[in-house]
């Protein structure tokens, strides 16, 4: 009934059953309108579900590259200060051998 397919002629077989009775009708109609409704609620939160988890997804990726980007700045530094002392080390030796 609420996929819409022939409830139309579901409509007017129940008319017709009972003599013409119009309350019927707006039976089957308001039923379709409910029905529809509540079908489309829950659609529509299940895509806003879906939506939420795509979104906490996406900033815990970004947290994790942020994350991963000051690690390898972390790395970088250390490196040039490991290159930069030994160079500092080696100008020392070399001021103190020329005496």
């Amino acid at each position: 009934m609420l996929t819409e397919e022939d409830w139309n002629r579901v409509m007017y077989t129940a008319i017709r059953s009972r003599d013409g009775q119009i309350i019927f009708s707006l039976y089957f109609v308001l039923l379709t309108l409910c029905g529809n409704y509540c079908l489309l609620n829950v659609f529509l939160a299940i895509a806003c579900d879906s939506l939420d988890q795509a979104a906490d997804l996406t900033a815990q990726e970004e947290a994790e590259r942020e994350r991963s980007l000051q690690k390898e700045e972390e790395q970088k530094a250390a490196e040039i200060a490991a290159i930069t002392g030994e160079a500092v080390e080696g100008a020392q030796n070399g001021n103190g051998d020329k005496k």
